[in-house]
C-alpha cells in the first residue's frame, strides 16, 4: 500500500496537555486516525512526520519496512522519542488500513479470536489535579470520584513537583497524597504509584519501603528504565512491590532486556513503542518471561480506543490506563463517541478502528493545523 498525505488536528486540553491527531490518507483516498500526542512542540512534531511521509510516498509500504526505508536503527528509535512517535504512528496507520481492507475488527486482524466487547480500565487521576493546588485533599477527592464512577484501581503520580535526584525528605508531600488517597478509598481499591523516574536507586529503595504500609499495587518508573544497565536487578531483588515501567521504550528487543532486569509489569505505549503490532510482539516476549503487559495510555480517545483493541489481542494483558476527569468534552471528540462506563471502555464493532473527528467539537475546542 502507499500513503499519500496527512491532516493534523489539535485540541488543547489544559496548559499541560495537548492532544494531536493525524488523519492519514492512502493513495486511494481512504483515511485513518492516529494519535501523536508527545511532549514535543506541535510544529516540530508535524514537520518531522511530514518529512518521513514525503520520503515514504513513493514506496509500497508494509509495517516491516518503515524503519529501514527511513534509515532508522533500533538504538536510534529507542533513544529519540520524536522519531519513535513518528514511526509508531505510521506503522499503526498501516495496521489500521490493513484491518479495514480485510473487513476485520483490529484485534482480530492482530490474531485474536476474542468476542469481548469491553476492556477493563484503571483511573489515572493525576492529570485531573493539574488545575488544582495538588493538595492531599485534591488527590483524595478525585480518587473517590473515580471509585464512584465504577473504577476499582486508581493511579497517581504524587512526586511530580520534586526534581531528580530526589531524597526521601523531598517526598513528604507525595507520601501525604498517597496516604490521603488510601484513607479516602479504603482498603479494597488497588492503588498504583507512578514516580516518573524521580529517584536514584538508593532513594527508590527507601521510598518503596515506606510505601509498604499503603498496600500499593505497583511501583512504576521509580528510576529511569535503561535496557543496557542491569543495576535494576539489585533494586528488583530488594523491593517486594510489583515493579512497572517501559512507557518510552521502543521495540520488543529492549522489553526483553527489561524483563530480564526484573520488571514485573511492562508498559509499552502504542504511540512510542513501534505501534499496535509491535505492542503485540512485545507482549509475546513479556509473556514468555511470565510477566504482564499493561499498556501505558494517559492519552486522548483515539489512542485509548486503539490501545483497547490492542489489549484484546494480548495473551497476557493487564488492565488498561485511562486518564479521568481531564476534559468534560472528551467523549465528543470522535464519532462514534467514546463509551466508558463502570471502569470499562466499550468496543464499537467497527472494522479497522476508524473513528472520525466530530467536526462540531473540532470547531468549538480544536483546530486544524496547516503546514
Amino acid at each position: 500500500m502507499k500513503l499519500h498525505h496527512a491532516d493534523f488536528l489539535l485540541f488543547e486540553i489544559n496548559p499541560k496537555t495537548e492532544w494531536i491527531f493525524a488523519e492519514i490518507f492512502d493513495s486511494e483516498g481512504n483515511s485513518t486516525l492516529v494519535e501523536l500526542s508527545t511532549p514535543y512542540e506541535p510544529n516540530k512534531l508535524i514537520k518531522s512526520f511530514n518529512q518521513a511521509l514525503d520520503h515514504l510516498k513513493k514506496h509500497d509500504l508494509e509495517e516491516s519496512n518503515i524503519e529501514s526505508l527511513l534509515g532508522y536503527g533500533i538504538d536510534e528509535l529507542n533513544s529519540n522519542l520524536l522519531i519513535a512517535t513518528v514511526v509508531s504512528a505510521l506503522k499503526t496507520s498501516i495496521t489500521q488500513f490493513e484491518s479495514a481492507r480485510k473487513n476485520l475488527r483490529i484485534d482480530h486482524h492482530l490474531g485474536s479470536n476474542s468476542k469481548k466487547k469491553k476492556v477493563p480500565l484503571y483511573a489515572n487521576i493525576n492529570r485531573a489535579t493539574f488545575h488544582t493546588d495538588r493538595t492531599p485533599e485534591d488527590f483524595a477527592k478525585y480518587a473517590v470520584l473515580a471509585i464512584e464512577k465504577g473504577f476499582n484501581t486508581i493511579k497517581l503520580a504524587p512526586f511530580d513537583e520534586i526534581n531528580f535526584p530526589a531524597s526521601l525528605e523531598d517526598c513528604s508531600s507525595g507520601l501525604a497524597r498517597i496516604e490521603a488517597v488510601r484513607n479516602a478509598v479504603g482498603d479494597s481499591p488497588n492503588v498504583l504509584i507512578d514516580c516518573h523516574s524521580k529517584f536514584d536507586y538508593e532513594t527508590a529503595q527507601l521510598v518503596a519501603n515506606t510505601l509498604k504500609q499503603y498496600d500499593i499495587g505497583w511501583f512504576e518508573e521509580s528510576v529511569k528504565p535503561n535496557p543496557y544497565s542491569f543495576r535494576f536487578e539489585e533494586l528488583s531483588d530488594n523491593i517486594k512491590l510489583p515493579l512497572a515501567g517501559g512507557e518510552l521504550i521502543y521495540g520488543s528487543h529492549f522489553f526483553d532486556l527489561l524483563c530480564l532486569q526484573g520488571y514485573d509489569i511492562l508498559m509499552p505505549d502504542i504511540k512510542y513503542c513501534g505501534g499496535i503490532s509491535e505492542a503485540v510482539n512485545i507482549s509475546k516476549i513479556v509473556a514468555s518471561h511470565g510477566k504482564t503487559t499493561s499498556l501505558h495510555n494517559p492519552s486522548g480517545p483515539v489512542s485509548t480506543l486503539a490501545s483497547a483493541y490492542t489489549s484484546l489481542a494480548l495473551s497476557n494483558s493487564g488492565i488498561l490506563e485511562h486518564a479521568v476527569f481531564e476534559s468534560k468534552w472528551r467523549k465528543d471528540i470522535v464519532k462514534p463517541q467514546e463509551e466508558i462506563r463502570n471502569g470499562y471502555i466499550y468496543i464499537p464493532d467497527k472494522q479497522g478502528m476508524s473513528p472520525q473527528i466530530d467536526q462540531n467539537t473540532l470547531n468549538k475546542y480544536g483546530m486544524k493545523l496547516s503546514f
